[in-house]
């Protein structure tokens, strides 16, 4: 129960933030990513949804040719031995949070040791892990699904309904990607 509180103060608090930056930042989708050199990608913690963003992860690699991409995984299952040595794996194991429900010194150094342009949140529920993550990497375009209690925290959101699989929203997801980081004119959000 202290848990949860401490999680939305933290939350609330990122919530005034980016209410407050929101109103006065523009974003152009096609130059962040035509011109994103460092990519974060929050993988789920759902089974399906690693493994199908396993099997598709090539996709975010044709998206994006040029850029260093890091994976963070927060679950406590190593993906080590899944991924291809393209692309830079974060795995948090046990412990990613503190006492007071911030990111740990020790993964926040290694998560950070980049400026990100782009951050993609692959869950498609609640994950605060991730969503501390997006919010503390101060990225210029931070992406996710569509769920009531993300979507402030968003730039662009991706809508999508529960009955659509993994599969179909990986599709949609590295599609609008592809569109807006190859397409000659620039969508303004």
């Amino acid at each position: 129960m202290i848990k949860r509180f401490i999680q939305n103060i933290t939350l609330f608090y990122f919530n005034i933030i980016y209410g407050l930056l929101s109103k006065r930042q523009k974003v152009s989708i096609h130059n962040v990513l035509k011109q994103a050199e460092n990519i974060l990608v929050c993988l789920p913690d759902d089974q399906s949804g690693i493994q199908t963003t396993i099997r598709k992860i090539d996709r975010f690699r044709q998206v994006f040719p040029n850029a260093d991409i890091t994976l963070f995984n927060p679950t406590n299952r190593s993906l080590a031995d899944r991924f291809e040595s393209d692309f830079n794996l974060i795995e948090s194991g046990k412990g990613i949070l503190n006492f007071s429900q911030q990111i740990n010194s020790k993964i926040k150094s290694e998560i950070f040791q980049q400026n990100y342009q782009v951050t993609i949140d692959l869950s498609r529920t609640f994950q605060y892990e991730n969503i501390l993550i997006l919010c503390m990497s101060h990225a210029d375009l931070r992406i996710g699904f569509d769920h009531p209690r993300k979507i402030k925290f968003y730039n662009f959101v991706i809508r999508i309904s529960s009955e659509q699989t993994w599969d179909t929203c990986l599709d949609i997801l590295t599609s609008f990607l592809k569109q807006n980081n190859h397409a000659d004119q620039s969508q303004r959000l």
